[in-house]
C-alpha cells in the first residue's frame, strides 16, 4: 500500500511535465507531486486504520488530522524537492530528465558532495530538533487526561501482527531512534540508551540507506534498459 501513492503523484508530474519542457512546470510538477503523494499516504493510512478496527476516534476525525498534518509535511518535501532540481538543473542539466541542454558546471563527484554534506547536516543536526510531540497516527491514541477511561494501548488479537510485533522488538537494531539496550533475540530489546549522539547516528545511517537502495535501484534500471 505504501508504494500506491506514488503512482497518481507521478502521473500528475508527467501530465503537468507534458510537451515543450519549462523549468516552471518542473518545479510545479514536483510541488504537487509532492503534496498528493504524501496526502494520498495519509489517506490510505486512516482508510487502513479504520477497516482494521484499531481506531480510538472518529475516522474523520482521524482522518482530518492526518490530512492537515501531512500537508504541512507534503508542502515542506515540495519545497526541498524544488530546491534541489533548480540546483542540479543549473550545475547538472544532463543528469535531469528532458532537461534543456546547458553548460555542465560541476563533475558528479562534486555535485555529489555538494548534496551529501546538506543531507548529513539534516540526519545529524537537524533531527536533533525534530518535535516530540505526536503524530497524526500517535494523537489518534493519545493519552487524554478529559477522559479517564480512555484507552491509550491500541491493540489487534491477530497472531499474524502479534508475531511481527515480537519479531521487531527482537531483532530491531535502533527502536526509537536509539542504541539496542539487549542483545538481538531478546525481547527486552525494546529498552533503549537515549541519546543525541545516536539519534544523529540513527539519521545518518538511515540516510546512507535510502541512498543505497535508491542507486542500486537505478543501477539495476539502468543495466535491463542496455539489456
Amino acid at each position: 500500500m505504501a508504494l500506491v501513492p506514488s503512482y497518481p503523484g507521478y502521473f500528475l508530474y508527467r501530465t503537468i511535465t507534458n510537451g515543450r519542457f519549462s523549468s516552471l512546470k518542473v518545479y510545479i510538477g514536483a510541488m504537487l507531486a509532492c503534496v498528493i503523494v504524501t496526502e494520498a499516504g495519509a489517506i490510505l493510512v486512516a482508510i487502513q486504520a479504520a477497516l482494521s478496527g484499531v481506531l480510538a476516534v472518529p475516522f474523520s476525525t482521524f482522518l482530518i488530522a492526518m490530512t492537515g498534518v501531512h500537508f504541512l509535511m507534503g508542502f515542506i518535501e515540495g519545497l526541498v524537492t524544488v530546491a534541489v532540481l533548480a540546483y542540479l538543473q543549473q550545475l547538472r542539466p544532463d543528469i535531469v530528465a528532458d532537461s534543456l541542454p546547458r553548460t555542465v558546471r560541476l563533475s558528479k563527484n562534486a555535485v555529489l558532495a555538494t548534496l551529501l554534506f546538506p543531507a548529513v547536516l539534516a540526519g545529524a543536526g537537524l533531527s536533533l530538533l525534530a518535535s516530540d510531540l505526536p503524530d497524526g497516527l500517535e494523537w489518534s491514541y493519545a493519552e487524554r487526561p478529559d477522559q479517564p477511561g480512555f484507552q491509550t494501548i491500541v491493540s489487534n488479537p491477530d497472531t499474524r501482527i502479534t508475531a511481527v510485533d515480537d519479531l521487531q522488538s527482537k531483532y530491531s537494531l535502533m527502536p526509537d531512534y536509539s542504541a539496542r539496550a539487549s542483545k538481538p533475540g531478546n525481547v527486552s530489546g525494546t529498552q533503549t540508551h537515549a541519546g543525541a549522539g545516536w539519534t544523529s547516528f540513527a539519521g545518518i545511517f538511515g540516510s546512507v540507506v535510502t541512498m543505497a537502495v535508491i542507486w542500486l535501484t537505478a543501477w539495476m534500471l539502468r543495466r535491463k534498459q542496455a539489456s
